[in-house]
Formats: structure tokens, sequence, C-alpha cells
């Protein structure tokens, strides 16, 4: 069988503006970064200020500086670089 995606819209975030959220959460901060935090029910943990720790349903994965996390709807979707934005997703109005 063949399956086509369902178009819907997507949320992206930076590494930097997940460490910024994690700050904003109210997460212990060390050296400037959050060390534990919720991000769409995903348990992220920052190492360094330029790599975190998230775990999905099925692994875990790094997160690293220039990277870009892919959600809907709350849930995880992909992780990606901001090379590959724009050949994949187009800006919602």
């Amino acid at each position: 069988m063949k399956y086509k995606t369902k178009q819907k819209i997507v949320d992206i975030i930076s590494f930097e503006e997940l460490i910024e959220y994690g700050i904003k959460s109210g997460a212990k901060i060390i050296s400037g970064i959050p060390t534990s935090f919720k991000y769409c029910g995903l348990d992220v943990d920052c190492e360094t200020t330029s790599c975190c720790y998230i775990s999905t349903k099925t692994r875990y994965m790094y997160f690293l500086l220039g990277d870009f996390l892919v959600t809907s709807d709350g849930n995880f979707i992909a992780k990606i670089r901001a090379k590959d934005i724009e050949e994949e997703y187009e800006l919602a109005e």
C-alpha cells in the first residue's frame, strides 16, 4: 500500500530557543544552562552549552547546537539541521 503524508502545521525550535525555554521553565541552572526540563512532554537533559539529550518514546538522541527540533501537537517528529528546513517545510502564515 502507498500512503500520502497529511499536511499539518509543525513547530520548529532551535537549540538556542530550547535552552531559553528550559531557563524560563524554572529548571536548575548550572553554568548558564538548564540541567533538566520537559519540552512537549519530552525529557531534556543538557550536558554542555552545545549538547542536550532528548528522550523520545523510543530512544535517547543528541540535540546539538545548530539542530532544530520539529514537533506537532506536542509530539516529537524529527531533529533536522538548518539547511534542511526549507527543503522539508514552508513557513505557515
